[in-house]
């Protein structure tokens, strides 16, 4: 990866919703989330995402491998979600 691919990739990354006490202290963020949210209402909320977007004969999701894609983003937010929580609960039982 050359020099500039690296500064792109660097300030794609960059955080940008985090505050700084967010930033020293990211279980903050967490705690919040899961006493705003329950796991089913997340799961419900990310499948009508999917359908509304998978059913939009228009839009950025018109082909196959769009939908591919948004699918493949759908189970792993799924997943990023359920590691988030049992993160979440571990430090709340400490």
């Amino acid at each position: 990866m050359n020099n500039k691919a690296k500064k792109q990739l660097k300030k794609a990354n960059r955080l940008q919703l985090l505050g700084k006490q967010e930033r020293k202290e990211p279980m903050l963020v967490l705690d919040e989330f899961f006493s705003n949210y329950h796991l089913i209402d997340l799961r419900t909320d990310l499948w009508e995402w999917l359908c509304s977007a998978l059913t939009n004969p228009s839009g950025p999701h018109e082909t196959g491998q769009a939908r591919g894609n948004l699918i493949f983003l759908y189970e792993n937010i799924g997943k990023l979600t359920e590691a988030a929580y049992l993160l979440q609960k571990k430090e709340e039982r400490k």
